[in-house]
């Protein structure tokens, strides 16, 4: 089990590694080519705020499952999935913005002003433990963490 859980940990410490070398530069480059975030009604720009509402409702998910089972209300199965998602929503979330510090990664282009950006002055490098204002980018997270908080407590539950 362990040995497979370090494989796993390789493989996903390459393609990580991989994509920042070789996918991240040309894909922020070819949105900037689009100008896809500029439009008034783009298609992408909506994507961007998927996750926002995620967080405070697994706060009151959480609350309102706590306040159910004091209360012993019935429905144990679904009341696990729900709590499991809701927990893991708010733990990546905690998990992600001390990533931002850590990292220190500035963000894709400028959208704000004069903060460091790969597309404004060719920042692209990590700048560790700085993290925070213009080097706080970690638009994966948000959007994987989404992802795999609800969807993977969903889907273990359910096949068992």
């Amino acid at each position: 089990m362990v040995v497979r859980w370090l494989w796993a940990l390789l493989g996903v410490a390459i393609t990580v590694t991989a994509c920042w070398a070789w996918v991240d530069r040309p894909v922020a480059l070819w949105v900037h080519a689009q100008r896809s975030f500029e439009a008034e009604h783009s298609v992408l720009k909506p994507l961007a705020h998927i996750p926002d509402p995620l967080i405070p409702a697994a706060c009151v998910l959480f609350v309102v499952l706590g306040l159910s089972a004091l209360y012993r209300v019935q429905g144990a199965r679904g009341r696990n999935v729900a709590a499991l998602s809701s927990v893991s929503m708010i733990v990546t979330e905690t998990i992600k913005d001390g990533c931002k510090w850590l990292f220190g990664r500035p963000w894709p282009d400028n959208w704000h002003g004069s903060k460091p950006a790969f597309i404004g002055n060719g920042d692209y490098q990590f700048h560790w433990f700085a993290g925070g204002g213009g080097r706080g980018a970690f638009p994966s997270g948000a959007h994987g963490g989404g992802n795999s908080t609800v969807g993977c407590p969903v889907g273990l539950l359910t096949c068992h």
